[in-house]
Parts: structure tokens; sequence; C-alpha cells
């Protein structure tokens, strides 16, 4: 492996090459390794570096529209949101109504949720009653050059923490 600095990567033995990185799913097939993203580091990394940034992180993740809606409006300072239905969000996950990505921080009662707002780089807005709600899903597995890392968060910003070596790289 070698480490990325825009398009260029210094591999192993020294030699410039052009990479781009590729996302992974969970569930590692020789398939999964031919797909791009236009994400790349901002700054080389070293072989120890468990935390850099990125140029955007909008391809480490995907949404998709569920039939949960808001039932209140929603200001662009609150944290405390009421959905239709909370059965199927759990703490942790990650939600979008319109173009602004939150987490969940807190499940309760009655549709209630508690969320950190402006989550992987979008903005707080406001958002009206009946907004469909989307559920995201974060990639697990990211691959600089050869090396194999499980993403473990998406911070402010652009900023990625990962476990490096997670998976064999003989693919």
């Amino acid at each position: 492996g070698g480490w990325h600095s825009g398009e260029k990567c210094l591999n192993r033995d020294l030699i410039t090459e052009t990479r781009t990185y590729h996302t992974c799913d969970k569930n590692v097939a020789n398939s999964c390794y031919s797909t791009s993203s236009a994400s790349k580091l901002t700054a080389d990394i070293n072989n120890s570096q468990t935390t850099f940034n990125v140029n955007e992180v909008s391809s480490f993740y995907s949404c998709s529209e569920t039939e949960v809606k808001l039932a209140s409006n929603l200001d662009t300072s609150g944290t405390s949101v009421v959905v239709s239905d909370n059965s199927s969000i759990n703490f942790g996950d990650y939600i979008r109504f319109n173009s602004e990505v939150m987490k969940v921080i807190n499940v309760g009662s009655s549709g209630s949720i508690e969320v950190i707002r402006s989550q992987l780089n979008s903005v707080a807005s406001a958002h009206n009653t009946d907004d469909i709600q989307s559920l995201c899903e974060i990639s697990d597995y990211i691959i600089i050059n050869e090396e194999v890392m499980q993403l473990t968060a998406i911070g402010d910003g652009n900023e990625l923490t990962v476990i490096r070596q997670a998976l064999p790289t003989n693919y």
C-alpha cells in the first residue's frame, strides 16, 4: 500500500501512481473493490494515522426514504424532534430531513428523538411537518491504495476515523 495525496499515490516501492479511493460494504467481495469514489485525502497520512481529512464525505454514506414523517416543525437550532413513528429509529442512527443529516442520540416515547444537528458536513435548516425522513447508511470499509480500513466515524467537516488494516488485502 501507499498513501494518497489528491490523485497521486506514493507506493511502497516509492513509485508515484494515480489512484482513487474505493468504498466497500461489510460483506467484502472482490466485486466491491471496483467501485471508485470521488473523495480524496487532503494531505498525506502515515502508516499509523487513524484520523484524517478528505475533500468530501458524501460518497461514504447513502440515504433512503422511509415512511416516517416529521410530526411538527423544526427550526434551525432544535435538537428535540418528534416523528410520526420512531420504532425503526435507533441510538446512533443517522437520519436526514431534506439535505440536513442528524445523528440520533436518544430515542424516547411517543415519537420523540434527540439529535445532533448538521452531521456529515450538512447544514442545519428549518424543516416542516410532514417532511419525509431518510435513514442513512455509512460505509463500513474504505480502501486507500491496497489497505482496507474500517470506517468508525465521520466527524466535523470532512474528518474520517478508521481502524487500520481491518481486513486482509488479498483481493
